[in-house]
């Protein structure tokens, strides 16, 4: 009982090393994200200025949205010609990532918020 953790990830890291190695990963762990898919863009900044770095509204509407979330996406990001299509990377714990040296951005406190 005392090793059961342990065992467990032994197990898990062993499973993730033989799919690896067998090209079996895309087949048998599950993976969240099968693809990401660039179909347009949005600035997080309103204006291009360095003196003005006031965060665009959509990101905070983005944020605290709870409905109809594609619609207000697609209706207020800039659409991309070249449509893009990646399967992004495998993290070694078998999280599926876009390539990005960044995971997440973290926007400043709203100062509009009552």
């Amino acid at each position: 009982e005392r090793y059961k953790n342990t065992i467990g990830l032994l197990q898990h890291n062993w499973m993730k090393a033989m799919c690896r190695k067998m090209g079996l990963t895309e087949h048998i762990l599950p993976l969240s994200v099968e693809k990401f898919e660039l179909i347009g863009t949005k600035a997080v900044f309103r204006y291009r200025q360095q003196e003005s770095r006031e965060v665009d509204p959509f990101w905070y509407e983005l944020a605290n949205r709870k409905v109809d979330i594609d619609t207000f996406v697609g209706a207020n990001i800039q659409k991309e010609d070249n449509y893009i299509d990646t399967k992004g990377e495998t993290k070694s714990s078998g999280e599926r990532v876009y390539h990005t040296s960044e995971n997440f951005i973290r926007l400043p406190a709203d100062d509009n918020e009552d």
